[in-house]
C-alpha cells in the first residue's frame, strides 16, 4: 500500500502488514507471503464476492513463492533436484541478489530445481483457491 498499489480497489489486503517486525529480509518475509497465507487472506474475499455480489468481483491474489530466494517451506520436498534439467556447474552471478546462497549452494541447476519446485507449490495453492471460488 505504501507504494501505491491499493489505488482503485475497494479492499486490499497485503500479507505482510499483519507481521509487527516487517523485515526486508527475504527469508523472514517468506513466511509472512507464502501461498498457503495468500489463500487464507484470499479465501474470505471470495466468500464475500458470492455472498455480497452473487460471485461477482475482481480478485488479484498475487504469489510470490517462485521469487529468490527460491526457499521452499518447511515439509516441502524438492522432487526436481537431480532431474534431467540439472546440467552443468555454472554458479549464479556473484553480483546477482538472486546469487545468495540457499542450503549452501550457489549452482544455478539447482536455483532452478528450487524455482520449479516452487511453481509446483503455488499451483497447489492456485488449484485449492479455484476450488473454492
Amino acid at each position: 500500500a505504501r507504494l501505491g498499489w491499493a489505488q482503485g480497489f475497494e479492499r486490499y489486503v497485503e500479507t505482510w502488514a499483519a507481521d509487527p517486525g516487517s523485515t526486508d529480509d527475504p527469508y523472514r518475509l517468506r513466511d509472512w507471503t507464502t501461498a498457503r497465507r495468500v489463500n487464507e487472506l484470499a479465501l474470505p474475499v471470495l466468500r464475500d464476492f458470492a455472498a455480497r455480489s452473487g460471485g461477482r468481483g475482481f480478485l488479484w491474489v498475487h504469489y510470490t513463492d517462485p521469487h529468490a530466494p527460491y526457499t521452499l517451506q518447511p515439509g516441502e520436498t524438492n522432487p526436481f533436484l537431480g532431474d534431467a534439467l540439472a546440467q552443468g556447474d555454472e554458479e549464479a552471478r556473484p553480483d546477482s541478489w538472486q546469487a545468495r546462497e540457499i542450503d549452501g549452494r550457489r549452482d544455478l541447476k539447482f536455483y532452478l530445481a528450487q524455482y520449479d519446485a516452487n511453481v509446483r507449490y503455488v499451483d497447489r495453492h492456485v488449484d485449492a483457491l479455484i476450488g473454492e471460488a
